[in-house]
């Protein structure tokens, strides 16, 4: 067997990606995302897609990335799924970033981990693992997605028979009217309907949130109730001879946001009275507390409905609500009053409160306050539904750069969270994501010694030896990711990530407009299809940086200069201008070159191409003025219609004077150009040589080396200092002849050294 080497040229990464990870499902008849992204609800017996979306995934810097799903009924404190002991991995092919669940089922039953990997109706969450080609391995964690499986039953087929009561006595303290409901997800609900006889043909649905002596039972039962009341159950109280006694019929209501809606009959009675005075005595209960909404988004109400029997609402101060007051002893529970918060509204015959969101305090403790012949109730504690945020897919917007002895200093950006916060004394209304971690690679960077660094919930703060001996950060790592993590109880995790640069070179800070003319050298082409202005960025930088080339305030063309390459030192990028689409089709008037870089306010100069001209530069009379004249001359080839370059036997090479001429170049009023040269990316003493009509070259130039050449020269009285720049390289041919490569480049403005990339 035969062995060949091959060679690779390292990479250096000059861009940082833009890395943010969130889960989704994809969306049809069939499933949806729904409540800010904070679930995803599917029907039954369908096929969901789960989506793991990274941002720039596709960026050059990246040389190979997997993904990995996992699925969990509790989430454990702070960690991401993956690093918890209670998920299962999805058998899904690492190599996509989409999952498909197939056939799901929704658990309608105790729930055992013997029955998780059966069931769907759980907490997901997607992990990226990321190489950069600088060998750089992390991984990524998004938030978290609950599936909600929709699920109904078949609609019976048998009719439902009419149940007669046994009659009645007037003033009874209450009588049932049972509806059996199917489980479903969401839950069937109980839509009761009445008529006064059976001769009567048209039924009309009970209003019972406004009706003072009905009630319907619902979610939570209280303890003193059970076994006595089931959901769906209508409660008459105080039974009228007159204005209770008819038919009443209940409908089992299926409602959900996709999928089939369904209503039927589960039951019928005729309710009569005997005319008889009841002799009992009512005791007032408790029946069910309901809450109106299990999570809720920042800018809707709250409803806590509390029923109790053997009751008449319409008695005046028979409900009352009341909250727990941290400014009394013991922390009494006081009566709610419109002056305690303001925008309150009591519904229902006063059994409903209904919160505005700028009082939904998720540590703030509210009861139902029921009394009747002197005898008072309290409902069980309603606690403030969960608040969704904006969106559990936070931005990953706050980039920074930092050079690699700097502590390592990141903010999270929480307005994602939030519009406001509310303060309410004592209470501060907040998302409650209770529990707020950093992690690096899926290791949770703890609070550090005071030499360390410090964290908190925003902001974390550690020294570059800490990140080395905590989470074995390589000293060549240019990209580290770190993980802002919150959690609620088991209802989600959302997931920030922040990238932090760490080049070898440092960072730019902010651009002024004096650091963007000298940091960018423009040339143009207009000989191709569509005309071509180039932009090389003359300082070394692992930063993100863009260009934008505007004129007359649209802009023509943007790009990023290239984000990998074998050295990060001197970039270029060509901005291609469709004539189509711009109109340009040529590069000829007045320009402006905009720079841009992450974390730092950007920097623009003005440009004029003025192609009638063969001279361009700065007019050194006139301060300040940003605006320089460029000419627009093109690309030269070394071929036989040219000047020759001077070749001698000596192995060194020159440029004639003919040859300056032929790139458009003017000599001054005596026919002479004032020329200096120096090799390039040398540390020695610059050439500086005067060619006038007399002479024919600047000779004396070693094969195999690349130099620049500045020259100068005088028009109409005026000095013009610098306008273009020669970069030559001399090379030797196997005959023993030479050949000169040689680019023309326009610079910005006077500078005294300049780097081309080899030609």
């Amino acid at each position: 067997k035969q062995w060949y080497q091959r060679r690779v040229r390292a990479q250096e990464i000059c861009c940082c990606p833009d890395l943010n990870v969130d889960l989704r499902c994809s969306e049809g008849e069939t499933s949806q995302l729904e409540t800010n992204g904070f679930r995803c609800v599917a029907t039954a017996g369908s096929t969901v897609t789960l989506e793991c979306n990274v941002a720039d995934i596709d960026h050059p810097a990246i040389q190979s990335k997997k993904y990995h799903y996992y699925k969990t009924y509790e989430l454990q404190s702070y960690k991401p799924v993956a690093y918890q002991d209670n998920f299962i991995l999805l058998d899904c092919d690492t190599a996509q970033p989409t999952c498909q669940l197939g056939n799901v089922a929704w658990l309608n039953e105790t729930f055992s981990t013997e029955k998780f990997a059966t069931f769907d109706n759980f907490l997901y969450q997607c992990l990226v693992e990321v190489t950069l080609v600088d060998g750089n391995s992390f991984n990524l964690s998004s938030n978290t997605m609950w599936l909600d499986v929709l699920y109904n039953i078949q609609i019976p087929e048998e009719e439902v028979e009419l149940t007669t009561k046994n009659p009645l006595n007037t003033n009874n303290p209450y009588e049932r009217l049972l509806c059996e409901l199917p489980s479903t997800n969401p839950p069937t609900k109980a839509t009761w309907f009445y008529k006064s006889s059976a001769q009567v043909d048209t039924w009309t649905e009970l209003d019972i949130p406004g009706h003072p002596r009905f009630a319907l039972v619902e979610e939570d039962i209280a303890d003193e109730s059970s076994g006595s009341f089931t959901v769906g159950t209508l409660v008459i109280m105080i039974f009228n001879q007159t204005a209770d006694t008819g038919i009443y019929l209940c409908n089992a209501t299926y409602t959900a946001s996709i999928g089939s809606n369904t209503s039927y009959t589960v039951a019928k009675y005729s309710v009569t009275g005997d005319g008889q005075e009841y002799s009992g005595t009512p005791e007032v209960k408790m029946i069910s507390s309901i809450r109106s909404a299990d999570y809720t988004t920042q800018n809707e109400t709250v409803d806590f409905t509390c029923y109790a029997r053997d009751t008449d609402a319409r008695d005046e101060g028979l409900y009352r609500w009341v909250y727990e007051n941290p400014d009394t002893v013991n922390y009494e529970y006081v009566n709610i009053s419109s002056s305690d918060f303001e925008g309150i509204e009591i519904l229902n015959n006063d059994r409903t409160l209904r919160l505005p969101s700028q009082y939904q305090f998720y540590d703030m403790k509210f009861k139902c306050n029921v009394t009747r012949s002197g005898v008072t109730k309290l409902s069980t504690e309603f606690k403030q539904p969960v608040i969704v945020p904006k969106t559990l897919y936070p931005p990953s917007n706050f980039k920074k750069c930092i050079s690699k002895e700097d502590d390592m200093e990141l903010l999270s950006n929480q307005q994602y969270m939030m519009s406001e916060k509310v303060d309410v004394s004592p209470y501060i209304q907040k998302l409650p994501g209770a529990s707020h971690r950093w992690f690096i690679n899926g290791k949770q960077a703890t609070a550090f010694s005071n030499t360390g660094g410090a964290q908190n919930e925003t902001y974390i703060k550690m020294t570059d030896s800490t990140y080395q001996t905590s989470f074995n950060g390589a000293s060549t790592h240019k990209c580290v990711y770190f993980s802002f993590i919150q959690t609620h109880t088991n209802e989600y995790q959302m997931i920030e990530a922040l990238k932090l640069t760490r080049p070898a070179n440092g960072c730019y800070g902010d651009l002024s407009d004096s650091v963007c003319e000298s940091a960018l050298t423009v040339t143009c082409d207009n000989t191709g299809s569509d005309p071509v202005l180039k932009v090389v960025l003359d300082r070394g930088t692992s930063q993100c940086v863009s260009v934008t080339v505007e004129k007359n305030g649209v802009s023509l063309a943007s790009k990023s200069f290239q984000q990998v390459a074998t050295s990060c030192s001197t970039r270029e990028l060509e901005l291609t201008f469709n004539k189509t689409e711009t109109g340009e089709t040529a590069i000829d008037g007045n320009y402006t070159v905009s720079l841009a870089q992450e974390g730092t306010t950007g920097c623009s100069t003005n440009i004029s191409i003025d192609n009638s001209k063969n001279y361009g530069g700065t007019d050194e009379g006139d301060e300040g003025d940003t605006n320089q004249t460029y000419s627009c001359a093109g690309t030269y080839s070394d071929d036989a219609n040219s000047s020759p370059w001077l070749v001698n036997a000596s192995q060194t090479c020159g440029i004639t004077l003919n040859r300056l001429k032929q790139f458009g170049i003017s000599p001054d009023s005596e026919n002479c150009y004032e020329l200096e040269v120096k090799e390039l990316n040398s540390l020695g003493e610059s050439i500086v040589k005067t060619i006038c009509s007399g002479e024919t070259s600047l000779a004396n130039l070693t094969h195999e080396k690349t130099y620049t050449l500045k020259y100068s020269w005088s028009v109409l009285e005026e000095r013009y200092n610098c306008s273009h720049v020669i970069q030559i390289r001399c090379s030797s041919s196997n005959s023993g002849t030479s050949n000169i490569a040689i680019s023309l480049h326009l610079l910005v403005i006077l500078i005294s050294a300049l780097l081309f990339r080899e030609s």
